[in-house]
């Protein structure tokens, strides 16, 4: 049987930043890497792209600190414009290859089960395609085989959009027209796009949701055809969540305005936009509490999102007269949307553009049923003929794909890893164990945030949306909606926390964070976030330090002398669910409720781990005596990119090299190389490790100075809020 140091599921961005950076600080692991793909890049994969499909990122956004795109005449990008497809997909193949991932890659390996051996790791049941290619003439045969892989550490990094969730509809058998998932898009999009027509003949392709993917599928069959022959049916369930917010790119129309991706990572606006219960790990937690716990503090929040929300409708004309375009106004508050939502990143006319010249035709209802023949019915009673194609963005589980068992009997392990999982009532002592955690977080949540403890109705269909005589089958639908609410979270949080994710640090099982000989899984990805590429590689940090043995805070007994390991089990299983709950607070009309979905509190996230690794928050840095001085302006009003955190693994090496653990050489792959006992360098606690003595903490330190750096800005704060208000008020 093949065995393995560690096993990496999935190639996509969290997957390779996981594989670099471990085998940037242990070059010597057999490390293998296993996708479902054809192709590396996850969902920028070759199979998964389309026309016209862009990042919402433009150049210099989306990319690891260590490889940047711009400059590269492979990536054919320009300063402004967003990144298509297969640019994306070529830069990371390109990044697999720079750094000696791609030979350890193999594709079509499905990965179905991961069983439990205890210390000695998983056993991987994989299921492996291959194609016969003896015969360039004739079909290709796929040949399906079985086999089992040992892995020492099991890294999970399939993220959050593997799995399609995949509706059916009534008589859908007797559909004639193809019926697909947006996953399976660029598969078929030149049979969907190109289908013959004539000059009397219209092609019509009906797309379901509301969602980016929809905006992104209707876009595409707009921009690929013929105005004349092609008509779109944009389907939004009247039963569902309605369309997704959208915004344009930047701020304003003006050139030289602030890039709307830009304000998610400045710290500033996240103080603005997020109250958030890991919030003062940015160091600011002095404004944060001005902010969350003062009237004037939360007004100032509360204003500042309604006069983004109001702007927003006005610049995409939601009332300007066009019945179409109105239909596409969302049906909740942007404010407790998480990642929902989208940027209008397309060329002219653009999505909106399109809808407005009759391209696209907007139902607000739901499918009845499907057939016989190419049709498509309504709830609303109409009736959608002469469909070539229904594509669902209908979304994915959020549960991971592989079942995961016990080494003993086989059973099913969810639970205790934290996983989505089936809900037990029969436990009794575990599920009132859990109720009292969990009772115990919304308290500090509520508390600490009042402003979310006004929650917001279930976001359904508005009224004008659906027909007089469909407004009974409106109250039902909000009727059924609320009644499901309620029992999910307000009548038994427990059952509602079942089928949510409650990872420590969104990426480890809480019961085996702080024993070494159970450190033998993890998960990376699992956050539905815009800032992908810079949590990549700050949580593959992370999650090297912690097989290593290098956290302190879960690691150094020194700093725990007054605790027991069930003192400090029974923090790590309160902290995982506190911010499992902080996400089901802030974004109840997002995912909220199931995993963690968020924007704004990234980058307080990232300083959370920062912290926790021994690496300064605050990078940005003065030009005058940079390496004593933080900028503060900078620091609060400048945007977060992955140039600020460029030389993040060796530095934290470096810190580590002092203490006698790692020493790095090269600049990865094979040429990389390590000094010290091999088994300590890996992470087995108590061989090869030598405690030196630290370093003394510089005078002008992030920590020395947090107290008056967060007095300084808590005043600039409050002039920068008092005029805000005043304009405000002003404008209104």
């Amino acid at each position: 049987m093949e065995e393995a140091d560690m096993v990496i599921v999935g190639a996509g961005f969290a997957g390779l930043a996981m594989a670099r950076t471990y085998l940037k600080l242990n070059p010597t692991t057999n490390l293998v890497i296993l996708d479902a793909g054809t192709s590396i890049g996850g969902v920028w994969a070759r199979d998964r792209l389309y026309p016209y499909l862009r990042t919402i990122s433009q150049l210099g956004h989306f990319e690891y600190s260590d490889f940047p795109m711009a400059g590269n005449g492979r990536y054919d990008v320009s300063a402004g414009e967003h990144m298509r497809g297969e640019v994306m997909q070529r830069y990371l193949e390109d990044y697999a290859a720079a750094f000696d991932l791609t030979r350890r890659t193999r594709l079509n390996a499905v990965v179905s089960e991961a069983e439990d051996k205890g210390p000695a790791g998983w056993l991987l049941t994989v299921q492996t395609t291959t194609n016969d290619d003896d015969d360039d003439d004739a079909p290709q045969q796929q040949h399906q085989q079985q086999h089992l892989l040992a892995a020492k550490k099991l890294v999970v990094a399939t993220g959050l959009t593997s799995t399609p969730s995949m509706p059916t509809f009534a008589n859908q058998s007797t559909f004639t027209a193809p019926l697909l998932h947006s996953r399976d898009f660029g598969r078929h999009a030149a049979s969907i796009l190109h289908s013959p027509t004539t000059p009397t003949t219209t092609t019509t392709i009906a797309v379901l949701s509301g969602n980016k993917s929809a905006c992104d599928v209707v876009h595409a069959i707009c921009a690929s055809t013929n105005p004349s022959t092609t008509v779109v049916h944009w389907i939004l369930r009247a039963s569902g969540h309605g369309p997704c917010w959208m915004a344009p790119a930047r701020t304003s129309a003006q050139n030289g305005s602030t890039l709307v991706e830009e304000l998610i990572t400045t710290r500033f606006n996240t103080w603005l936009a997020s109250p958030c219960i890991w919030g003062a790990a940015d160091g600011f937690g002095g404004v944060r509490r001005v902010l969350n716990r003062t009237a004037w503090g939360r007004g100032l929040g509360v204003a500042a999102a309604r006069a983004a929300q109001e702007g927003l409708e006005k610049r995409n004309g939601y009332g300007d007269g066009d019945e179409e375009v109105a239909r596409l106004r969302p049906w909740g508050d942007a404010f407790w949307i998480g990642t929902g939502r989208g940027l209008l990143n397309y060329g002219e006319p653009g999505l909106l553009g399109y809808v407005r010249q009759g391209r696209v035709r907007v139902h607000v209802a739901d499918v009845d049923g499907l057939g016989p023949g190419p049709v498509v019915k309504l709830s609303d009673g109409e009736e959608i003929a002469g469909v070539g194609a229904l594509v669902c963005c209908t979304g994915w589980r959020h549960e991971p794909s592989i079942r995961f068992v016990d080494g003993d009997g086989g059973g099913d392990i969810a639970a205790e890893l934290g996983l989505p999982h089936a809900y037990d009532p029969s436990a009794d002592a575990a599920r009132k164990a859990q109720a009292a955690l969990v009772a115990r977080a919304d308290d500090e949540i509520l508390s600490a945030l009042p402003r979310l403890r006004d929650q917001p109705p279930p976001a359904t269909c508005p009224p004008h949306h659906l027909a007089a005589q469909r407004a009974e089958v409106r109250a039902a639908i909000v009727a059924e909606r609320a009644a499901a609410t309620a029992e999910d979270d307000d009548d038994d949080p427990v059952r509602s926390l079942a089928q949510a994710y409650a990872l420590y640090r969104f990426m480890v099982p809480p019961s085996r964070a702080r024993h070494h000989h159970r450190r033998t899984i993890a998960f990376i990805g699992c956050t539905r976030t815009a800032s992908t590429a810079l949590m990549a590689q700050t949580q593959a940090l992370w999650l090297s330090a912690f097989f290593m043995g290098r956290l302190p805070h879960l690691d150094d007994k020194t700093n725990n002398n007054n605790k027991n390991d069930n003192d400090d089990d029974d923090t790590i299983a309160y902290e995982a669910i506190l911010h499992a709950r902080q996400n089901r607070w802030r974004h109840p009309l997002g995912f909220g409720r199931r995993l963690p979905d968020f924007t704004h509190d990234a980058l307080p996230y990232m300083d959370l781990l920062l912290r926790e690794l021994g690496l300064p928050r605050w990078r940005k840095r003065c030009s005058f005596l940079p390496s004593l001085f933080p900028s503060l302006w900078r620091e609060v009003f400048e945007w977060y990119g992955p140039a600020d955190y460029r030389g993040l693994v060796e530095e934290w090496a470096a810190k580590e090299e002092d203490l006698g653990v790692v020493v790095l050489r090269g600049g990865g792959g094979d040429d990389d190389a390590a000094v010290g006992d091999e088994e300590g360098i890996d992470g087995v606690v108590g061989v090869g490790r030598r405690r030196g003595r630290r370093k003394a903490a510089p005078l002008f330190s992030a920590t020395n100075g947090a107290f008056l750096v967060t007095a300084a800005v808590l005043g600039a704060a409050m002039a920068v809020a008092a005029g805000a208000w005043i304009g405000t008020g002003r404008r209104r």
